[in-house]
């Protein structure tokens, strides 16, 4: 897929860690995909492990189909939430430019080059704590 004219000056980059077809490979598409409809402009790359690049590509993900650019990034050997927060380290080795991370629990809901309308879920997926200001619901 070629890249798509970046329109605003940073490009989205997601890293997944995965088995293929998982939770968290759907999870990131899912936000890839609002990412895409609400900006249609901006540039998404999607990094990943070696190990997992090699069963998203044997499993045909889907997520082959929507990033403009996949990179598989060499890893130290290591559980996958270790090999996921090692690359969100080297995100600036391997993608040029200003780059906004975008967690795969991340949902999308706005223009990120005029507003910043996204909304997340709380690690742990647990209700906020009241008084915190978040809502629920």
């Amino acid at each position: 897929m070629q890249p798509r004219a970046h329109l605003a000056n940073f490009t989205v980059a997601y890293v997944i860690t995965s088995a293929g077809r998982d939770v968290f490979a759907d999870m990131a598409l899912v936000s890839i995909l609002s990412m895409r409809i609400s900006n249609p402009g901006l540039g998404i790359f999607v990094l990943c492990d070696e190990k997992s690049a090699l069963t998203l590509s044997a499993n045909k993900h889907r997520r082959l189909d929507v990033c403009d650019e996949f990179i598989a990034v060499p890893t130290p050997d290591g559980e996958p939430a270790f090999r996921h927060r090692w690359i969100k380290t080297q995100l600036c080795r391997y993608v040029d430019g200003n780059v906004l991370y975008i967690d795969a629990g991340t949902l999308v809901r706005g223009s990120e080059a005029q507003n910043c309308v996204i909304a997340a879920i709380r690690s742990g997926y647990a209700p906020p704590p009241q008084g915190t200001g978040w809502a629920v619901g």
